[in-house]
């Protein structure tokens, strides 16, 4: 059987804290709808990720790397949210 690698470091276990799994089992991206805004993170090589938040409508309001570390990649995000409400 061939099976191709996971791209990237987001992996299930890190779907936690409202933060859910989207993607094909070979590339993983974490979803979290705060309301007013939606945070993902993807990979952006095959260890590193970046997270970004967007309007509801979809326009880009802040990304960021994040390198390997997913959990780290969650905290940004969430504290970008919480210091920006409105």
């Amino acid at each position: 059987m061939n099976v191709e690698p996971l791209l990237g470091p987001i992996q299930p276990e890190h779907a936690c804290d409202g933060w859910r799994l989207r993607g094909d089992g070979h590339n993983w991206h974490l979803i979290k709808d705060y309301g007013k805004h939606l945070g993902v993170i993807s990979a952006t090589t095959s260890t590193t990720c970046a997270w970004q938040i967007t309007t509801r409508t979809g326009d880009l309001v802040r990304e960021a790397s994040a390198g390997a570390d997913v959990g780290a990649a969650r905290d940004a995000a969430d504290e970008w949210v919480a210091g920006h409400p409105g």
